[in-house]
């Protein structure tokens, strides 16, 4: 049942909360991902107030909040905890928005309705235990500056319910690995939050003999079996980044060196092995820093924890730390995104996780605090203040714990950049209508995170997304995920109306220094027996794509379009629709609606209104009979769809050449104005522009 309304309370997490951008809250709620760090901190946090004004400022208002705060007990309900991933719309797909007076009806800020359920409700349960985690956590930091009994009090309260939770072993059956937080993973999280909340505020007389017990053996002698037996089976992976970071914080909180040791050295998945295994080298043995699992919303959900590993490294290991090719490793991992970055801090969708019109590098400003403060400050100091060159105002505890004292001048975006052990090509640079930028995914697949969409284009202009990757929704919506993971949900190529397969064998020739600038890209294993080959020419506001396939059998090609906005579609010279394969409805093409499809000899003319100011031309021909089907696809969320193009056709070896315009509203390119030989001639304006990409290896004649 739902009901129409507003949410009672616009409080959430620090900032806006990173899979949902509906709502902020207090700064001493924290942010998630968290970066987590304690008791050593405290000496800086409390030198900086002293000294800055922004620093001052922030530790003001965080005393504010802790009034408020602490006026009612922690909110820590003994039940059953659940998946994170049940915290999204049914309906919409839209991150639901927390609210903590609101255990039961969840407010879809898509819809402005209602939703209720018990899944929704677990998931609730933990959002609501990490949120009153993470403020233990800053009250405690507030005992440790002040001496003031009343913050050590409150955080006490909370460390006898957490006993009292970690006593429930009924609530532990049938969750993964036996954890109590659902997941080994989400235990993790928890464990780091206890251990600098009580770590902050052991010396306090808020806790006796009794309690002092009960917290090592019944929260941290409980749990930390299992988080090892995990750690030891999982290889480097972003769950295992949390697990080691829990070891590496309880062993120095209670001098337990065995479990700082594993977590530092584990062969299995310590903080050696992840920052080893989990960045992948490109042919010249090179690191590009992006995370493998292949996906921007966990290569930042693991870096949280490595920093937290680091730093326990540069306590008691100082041989990993001062390692430079480890310290390079952990410095490129912050410079990955940013080489990513559209001109307005926005990030590509890859993989799984994050909305292509809210996942932002100022929502991880907190890893740049760090960044900035601890690992290169000639680096990452102007990015920093670029980050906050947006109007942000400089108010976190990270920046208190880490960030440098005062921020120099803000960096400019910077230009192509390339990443060769991702297979990522970043083009960028401006037209009358504006800046463009476009990002070309040729990698091998690395993670289970990663999305079958090697060949994909994401193209941003003028401030704006115009043809993203979309990232995903909660992995719970399963359907709907599984639309968002396909092949044909990104602008890439598809043989036989079919998922790639995992690719290995992939190859990206990226050429910023050309003129104009080019990409080409091959990819041998996406389906058995083809070779894909594109190549994306960046002359913005132009954008030509040339594509080839290539099999020794007969195969249904196809190239799959999508942008925002109202679309209309239409071809030259029309014919009789061939007797192809139905592009059925399997899979992802199950989303694709309001279908309509013509075929021609000549070209597809596609216009897509993006906004009022903004518009996307798509002219795009064959080298033979071509079906074009047009329609609609699920965005994300759902509700802001895409209109869509899919280009088929059947043959042994098959090209499409695509040229996109963006403009104003005023197109200059025409429906005749792709010709294909040996180069490709656009007619824009009345001017011929030709273009000669690469050539592939000599094709095959024709049977």
């Amino acid at each position: 049942m739902t009901t129409t309304g507003q949410p009672a309370t616009a409080s959430c997490f620090g900032w806006t909360y990173t899979l949902c951008s509906h709502s902020i809250g207090m700064i001493i709620e924290d942010v998630w991902p968290t970066v987590f760090f304690g008791w050593e901190r405290v000496e800086e946090i409390r030198r900086k107030p002293s000294r800055l004004d922004w620093a001052r400022d922030t530790l003001d208002t965080m005393k504010r909040e802790a009034e408020r705060v602490t006026t009612q007990p922690p909110q820590l309900p003994i039940e059953r905890i659940g998946w994170r991933h049940d915290f999204y719309s049914t309906t919409s797909g839209e991150h639901l928005v927390y609210e903590p007076d609101s255990p039961d009806r969840f407010y879809d800020p898509r819809t402005g309705r209602y939703e209720t359920g018990d899944a929704h409700h677990r998931a609730w349960v933990l959002l609501t235990h990490e949120r009153t985690y993470r403020l233990m956590r800053s009250i405690g930091f507030l005992y440790a500056l002040t001496g003031d009994e009343r913050y050590a009090e409150w955080v006490a309260v909370g460390m006898r319910s957490a006993i009292e939770m970690f006593s429930r072993h009924e609530l532990r059956e049938d969750n993964h690995y036996d954890a109590l937080y659902f997941h080994p993973l989400y235990d993790a999280q928890i464990l780091l939050l206890l251990a600098n909340a009580y770590g902050l505020t052991r010396t306090s007389h808020a806790y006796d003999v009794e309690d002092h017990e009960q917290i090592r053996t019944d929260v941290f002698d409980e749990a930390q079996p299992y988080q090892i037996g995990f750690l030891r089976e999982m290889g480097a992976h972003n769950m295992t980044c949390y697990v080691a970071a829990n070891l590496a914080t309880a062993g120095l909180l209670f001098d337990w060196q065995g479990w700082v040791d594993l977590a530092l050295g584990a062969e299995q998945a310590g903080l050696v092995r992840n920052i080893t295994d989990g960045l992948k080298t490109d042919p010249a043995g090179d690191v590009d820093g992006f995370w493998y699992e292949g996906t921007m919303f966990y290569h930042f959900y693991s870096l949280a924890p490595l920093i937290t590993l680091w730093e326990a490294a540069r306590t008691v290991r100082a041989e990993i730390a001062r390692d430079p090719s480890f310290a390079e490793r952990l410095a490129r991992m912050f410079q990955a995104p940013v080489l990513m970055a559209d001109p307005q801090l926005r990030l590509p969708c890859l993989g799984d996780l994050g909305a292509p019109k809210v996942l932002s590098l100022t929502l991880y400003r907190h890893l740049y605090e760090y960044a900035a403060g601890q690992i290169d400050p000639e680096r990452f100091g102007p990015v920093l203040a670029r980050i906050y060159a947006t109007g942000l105002p400089r108010r976190n505890l990270t920046g208190l714990a880490f960030g440098p004292d005062a921020l120099p001048p803000p960096s400019d975006p910077p230009g192509h950049t390339h990443l060769p052990a991702a297979g990522i090509g970043v083009f960028r640079g401006g037209c009358q209508a504006g800046d463009a930028y476009l990002l070309f995914r040729a990698g091998r697949q690395h993670g289970g995170h990663d999305h079958q969409d090697k060949l994909a284009i994401s193209l941003h202009a003028c401030g704006v997304p115009i043809s993203p990757d979309l990232g995903t929704a909660g992995y719970s919506l399963t359907d709907l995920h599984a639309y968002y993971r396909s092949t044909f949900s990104h602008n890439t190529l598809l043989v036989d109306d079919a998922n790639q397969q995992p690719v290995s064998q992939a190859k990206l020739d990226f050429c910023p220094h050309a003129s104009p600038p080019y990409a080409v890209a091959e990819v041998g294993d996406a389906y058995d027996g083809v070779r894909l080959r594109r190549v994306v020419i960046f002359d913005p506001p132009l954008i030509v794509i040339a594509d080839e396939f290539t099999s020794h059998d007969e195969h249904r090609y196809a190239a799959a379009w999508h942008a925002y906005g109202s679309m209309t579609a239409s071809v030259s010279h029309p014919v009789e629709t061939p007797d192809w394969a139905d592009l059925g409805n399997e899979g992802g093409l199950a989303h694709f609606t309001e279908r309509r499809t013509m075929a021609t000899h000549g070209c597809a003319i596609v216009d897509w209104r993006v906004n009022q100011h903004l518009w996307l031309r798509q002219i795009s021909r064959s080298d033979g009979l071509m079906e074009v089907t047009a329609g609609r696809t699920p965005g994300q969320p759902i509700s802001d769809d895409r209109g869509t193009i899919l280009l088929r056709a059947t043959d042994k070896a098959r090209r499409f050449t695509t040229v996109w315009e963006i403009h104003r509203g005023r197109p200059t390119v025409t429906e005749s104005a792709i010709a294909v030989d040996e180069e490709i001639h656009v007619t824009a304006d009345g001017e011929v522009k030709q273009y000669a990409p690469p050539r592939a290896r000599p094709r095959r004649p024709r049977a």
